[in-house]
């Protein structure tokens, strides 16, 4: 297969079909209460825009302190986002394009893949940190490609897939000071994907191939790795695609549903009204905010978000109730929200370009007491 074949978010890897596109959840907590703020409190959305010369835009996931953005630009340029200012990531010797995929608590480290066109075409796994700039991480033994997808919350550990030569993936941990290790396989495993790694490296979730179809795993270095199973006997392959920062919560996707596994029992968390399938994609800190998307007939996708107090909810139509303008706004997906879940980050349509998006909202104690107006609004909607 052509590395230039993949679809590059997330790559389509032979032998794992990815769907496209991290305490207790029951809690509610008071990340929750800040979602429902009152719209007296500063409530926005920031266009992430683009560069000069820039075509496109995303915001692939956002540090924990809320403060920078990982964001691709035009499908070929990996950027630190802050304050409205891009900082291109730099280069890896014959690479053409790069993508950012995941950044850290402090917003100081982001991993990626880098395409190489030179002197062989392939793909590479990177870290980049603002004092040591862009690091290629190279590959597993004997292998020939590799793809970064996830760093821990303090940018020390990397997760994604290292190809061999028949382009079979298979999950890896990256830590600083080290090589690229293997996480392993599940029982019938034929290959595997890392996604997204917890707060402090030390548990990784994604996809793994099994004959059987896809399983949603999650490692740790006592366990190994571990399926996560089906939400229903029936359906026809699960994956995960986020950690919750103590690496409790895993968000992801059993047959058509948006699931979360919480302690390794799955929970469904359905999806919108009329749509054909969903997937729970982010979580913050403690695992009471997840982030997703559902899609409907005709390749329509509407961005969500899930709390055990909101259930369910189209951001679209959520965040108006809270005083944010939409004008012009069409969100499709929700990739990542901050520790404390008051920012979250996504793309979709503005005036029908792809761009990034980052809304902000009030912090958890000035949200606590006036935090039902939006819940009342959105209830009043659903009448």
């Amino acid at each position: 297969m052509s590395v230039r074949s993949f679809n590059r978010r997330p790559a389509l890897i032979a032998g794992v079909s990815v769907r496209f596109t991290h305490h207790s959840v029951l809690t509610g907590s008071v990340a929750a209460m800040a979602l429902a703020a009152s719209t007296a409190f500063a409530q926005s959305i920031t266009n992430v825009g683009v560069p000069t010369g820039g075509t496109s835009s995303t915001a692939g996931a956002v540090s924990g302190n809320g403060s920078a953005v990982a964001s691709t630009v035009s499908m070929s340029s990996a950027n630190r986002w802050s304050g409205g200012t891009f900082t291109n990531l730099g280069s890896i010797l014959g690479a053409e394009s790069y993508l950012a995929e995941d950044i850290s608590n402090d917003g100081g480290a982001i991993a990626g893949s880098a395409f190489i066109v030179t002197p062989e075409e392939t793909i590479r796994a990177f870290r980049w940190t603002q004092s040591g700039g862009i690091q290629n991480l190279g590959t597993l033994t004997g292998h020939v490609a590799s793809i970064g997808n996830g760093i821990s919350g303090d940018g020390n550990v990397v997760t994604g897939a290292s190809f061999d030569v028949d382009f079979i993936p298979s999950a890896f941990r990256w830590a600083v000071g080290g090589v690229m290790q293997p996480l392993g396989a599940v029982a019938g495993g034929t290959s595997s994907e890392g996604r997204r790694v917890s707060a402090n490296g030390s548990v990784i979730v994604g996809v793994a191939g099994t004959e059987n179809g896809d399983r949603a795993f999650r490692w740790t270095e006592e366990g190994g790795m571990q399926s996560l199973g089906l939400l229903l006997p029936g359906d026809n392959g699960s994956s995960a695609f986020g950690v919750s920062g103590d690496g409790l919560v895993v968000a992801g996707f059993s047959g058509a549903n948006a699931v979360i596994w919480v302690n390794g029992v799955a929970q469904s968390l359905g999806m919108l009204p009329g749509a054909s399938n969903a997937i729970a994609y982010a979580v913050n800190a403690d695992g009471s905010l997840i982030g997703g998307y559902s899609f409907f007939a005709g390749q329509s996708v509407r961005a969500t978000l899930w709390s055990s107090s909101l259930g369910l909810v189209d951001l679209n139509t959520y965040l108006p109730t809270l005083g944010i303008d939409l004008t012009g706004w069409q969100l499709q997906y929700t990739r990542d929200i901050s520790a404390d879940g008051t920012t979250i980050v996504g793309d979709g349509l503005y005036n029908g370009e792809f761009r990034g998006w980052v809304v902000t909202i009030p912090s958890p104690g000035a949200a606590g007491v006036l935090g039902l107006g939006g819940l009342l609004a959105l209830k009043r909607r659903r009448r």
